[in-house]
């Protein structure tokens, strides 16, 4: 295996597991045998270099040869997964190597000082191309290494279980409660990682072409058009819209609801005990109802990203009602703020997070609650972002 280039057995595997060719077709291509890039693929070393190249990070010395290899082609090794390269990440991982080379070159000056003691460390620093005050600086602290030994110790005297499965955080209180020594946990994770005591958990697996799917994925997101810009000049321009649950004797109660920005008035609602593309196609025939189809067009709706917004019949209905889609960025509540609020309000202010401290009401008188306040939000209740009007006298002063 010396006889072929390391960089040649990362582009063979990367493309391997990429999901699109297998041990064969590798073969031929590279002028191969199919046991040969088969054992590439299977090389514990090789899978060691691939982790690191993906994660920019080394766990032991005994990897620094495969880190380096990783290190030297990794945005390559990008490239070929079609992975973003991470500037920030690139910075920090060329640090670990210097530091790890670095650490390598104290430990040749070290040996080198032992067989010539008549050396000095000035003349051997001089060999290494290294300054004087960079060697010591790097320098092992004995102190340090002795106190690890101890913590090292401690770890051996824990039961087999938690010695392999335990996480940092767990050794540390076991240890805390055995042996009455505190030892913080970045410190444990820091002593277990340089020698080899990390715990052993289950590796998240994708399936094949997993990467590519979440960059199409991406491409097909709708952009956040409002982008947080909530103020309309009338009815009928912008939409927002979400799914908020309520527990019930019989389950939860799932509420799907649509407001109108310009006013903040609840056009259109549906109520299912399940949370799927038909409640929002229920919520969207309602909108049918009440709103003829031509004063829809060109009108933003807006969404979070929830699986049910992505869903093919959904999409289809927005196109129907001729709707552009918007959406907020995934995992940011305050991009659509307003619904949000909406759903704070109606939870606290129909009695339901009350009643939530001593009894659980039935489906339909979920319902019939949530109606009920949704006609009070309408027509009663008056806002001060509003002018001190309610919503339903807002969207009548605008035709």
């Amino acid at each position: 295996m010396s006889k072929y280039p390391k960089e040649l057995k990362l582009e063979v595997i990367s493309k391997y597991e990429k999901g699109k060719v297998g041990y064969k077709v590798l073969a031929k291509e590279y002028n191969l045998s199919r046991d040969l890039v088969r054992s590439w693929v299977l090389d514990l070393n090789f899978k060691r270099t691939r982790e690191m190249a993906k994660d920019k990070k080394v766990d032991s010395e005994k990897d620094l040869e495969y880190y380096i290899t990783a290190a030297t082609y990794w945005e390559e090794y990008a490239k070929i997964l079609e992975e973003d390269v991470d500037k920030e990440k690139q910075i920090q991982f060329k640090k670990q190597i210097q530091n790890k080379l670095q650490k390598k070159k104290n430990q040749g000056i070290k040996k080198t000082k032992e067989k010539n003691s008549k050396l000095k460390i000035r003349e051997i620093c001089k060999i290494a191309n290294i300054s004087k005050s960079t060697y010591y600086y790097n320098k092992e602290n004995t102190k340090k290494c002795d106190s690890d030994k101890q913590v090292i110790e401690l770890i051996k005297n824990l039961d087999l279980t938690t010695q392999k499965y335990g996480g940092s955080k767990t050794k540390s209180e076991r240890i805390k409660k055995e042996f009455n020594v505190v030892i913080n946990h970045k410190r444990m994770e820091r002593i277990c990682r340089e020698n080899g005591l990390l715990s052993k958990n289950r590796r998240k697996k994708h399936p094949n072409n997993y990467y590519e799917r979440q960059k199409v994925n991406r491409a097909n997101v709708p952009q956040n058009i409002i982008d947080r810009n909530f103020s309309t000049t009338g009815k009928n321009q912008k939409f927002s819209t979400d799914v908020s649950y309520f527990k019930t004797t019989t389950g939860f109660l799932y509420y799907s609801v649509l407001m109108d920005l310009h006013g903040r008035k609840i056009i259109a609602h549906s109520f299912s005990k399940n949370n799927n593309e038909d409640l929002i196609i229920m919520m969207l025939k309602d909108l049918e109802e009440k709103i003829p189809k031509e004063k829809l067009a060109n009108a933003i709706i807006h969404s979070d990203q929830g699986s049910v917004y992505f869903s093919h019949s959904y999409k289809e209905k927005i196109k129907e009602f001729e709707l552009i889609q918007s959406m907020s960025r995934k995992a940011n509540c305050w991009d659509n703020a307003c619904i949000e609020h909406f759903f704070g309000t109606l939870k606290v202010e129909s009695g339901y997070n009350e009643l939530l401290k001593t009894k659980v009401l039935s489906f339909e008188k979920t319902k019939e609650l949530i109606e009920n306040f949704v006609n009070f939000y309408n027509n009663v209740r008056i806002q001060k972002n509003l002018g001190w009007e309610t919503p339903a006298n807002v969207n009548n002063l605008v035709s």
